[in-house]
């Protein structure tokens, strides 16, 4: 499907997820805020790994509550990836209880993030219990030029 037609989907794909976030949302104010970070990742364009409805949707098919993160630091920092990470792990204290993990990195076009700089990315991925049925989905995108650049996350968690 081309990109004209996939934004023209957009209000049914959204729908139909948000029929799965709220059955596993502690909120209304949860629901609404994954939501608006869901449609952020649909509507990412040119993304270098793409999530796509299907993706949301096979990642929130399970039982559970949902944790929505959206995670900024700077992306001039040093270790920027280690950081992300660190700041990740505090909002998800125990990787045992997560039933799926969905994130979707933003990085400034201007300070492209590396392949060797995902490496901490890697470690705590594998932190998770691989004999369970832990789903996991990521994407990431390039971003505009912006005042101060970002290294963002948007983080979703069925624990």
């Amino acid at each position: 499907m081309d990109r004209e037609h996939y934004i023209k989907d957009m209000p049914k794909h959204i729908e139909k997820i948000r029929v799965q976030v709220a059955r596993i949302s502690a909120s209304e104010e949860i629901c609404q805020q994954a939501i608006q970070l869901i449609r952020e990742i649909l509507e990412a364009a040119n993304s270098t790994i793409i999530i796509d409805a299907n993706d949301i949707r096979d990642s929130l098919d399970c039982d559970g509550t949902l944790a929505v993160n959206d995670i900024r630091i700077s992306a001039k920092v040093n270790d920027r990836m280690k950081e992300l990470v660190g700041q990740i792990e505090k909002k998800i204290e125990n990787n045992a209880t997560v039933k799926s993990l969905l994130f979707h990195l933003f990085f400034p076009e201007e300070l492209p993030l590396q392949m060797s700089e995902l490496q901490p990315l890697s470690d705590w991925l594998s932190s998770f219990q691989s004999d369970t049925d832990f789903k996991v989905g990521w994407g990431m995108v390039a971003t505009s030029h912006s005042q101060e650049p970002l290294l963002r996350a948007i983080v979703l968690a069925v624990t």
